[in-house]
């Protein structure tokens, strides 16, 4: 455990909030809520929780364990939309596929890490009405 602020402010976990800062102003959270109606499957506890939060054109689902996420796509407004991975280590963005509603739902299966932590925040990027 670090003693002080300042050997503190360089620990892993620090460094991970920029990332966390570059997700969340990335999108409107000030008109977004948690929606968890959005989720086919039944919300677990602890670990395995899934948080949501949906605005106008995006969806985020945090997912702490690594576990596949089942989304109910005609909850959406939007008909269509492209899908990312983004890794809370890294802040890095992995395109997975695009989407739409006609579809009804979409499984999402998280990556693997060898090691570590392996929570990954699934981003839906919400395309226009046409």
């Amino acid at each position: 455990m670090k003693s002080y602020w300042q050997e503190a402010i360089h620990a892993n976990g620090c460094n991970q909030l920029s990332h966390l800062k570059k997700l969340m102003t990335s999108f409107d959270f000030i008109n977004g809520q948690p929606y968890e109606e959005i989720l086919i499957q039944p919300q677990k506890e602890r670990y395995n929780y899934i948080a949501t939060f949906v605005g106008k054109d995006f969806a985020l689902f945090y997912d702490y364990s690594g576990l596949s996420i089942s989304v109910d796509l005609t909850k959406l407004v939007y008909r269509s939309g492209d899908a990312y991975w983004f890794d809370p280590i890294t802040g890095v963005y992995s395109y997975i596929s695009s989407f739409d509603i006609q579809d009804k739902s979409k499984t999402f299966i998280s990556p693997k890490r060898s090691s570590g932590q392996n929570d990954w925040v699934l981003v839906l990027k919400l395309c226009s009405f046409n």
